[in-house]
């Protein structure tokens, strides 16, 4: 509570664990949007979820925007 969360790594770790899942995949996050990307940029998870061809859906819950890219 308070801090932003590895949401990134949590996803790309998520994606290892399903990519050999027969059927259809998703990941479901639930987050404040608040998530610290600076070890696994945006554009890796995008290209491995659409690699692996699984879906990721998010419920965004709060009032916080992104944090600002410094």
């Amino acid at each position: 509570v308070g801090s932003a969360t590895l949401i990134n790594p949590a996803i790309l770790e998520a994606a290892a664990l399903t990519a050999d899942q027969p059927g259809r995949r998703a990941i479901l996050i639930l987050t404040d949007n608040q998530g610290l990307n600076y070890k696994s940029p945006d554009q890796e998870v995008i290209r491995r979820l659409s690699s692996d061809d699984i879906l990721l859906y998010a419920i965004v819950v709060g009032g916080a925007g992104r944090p600002k890219d410094n």
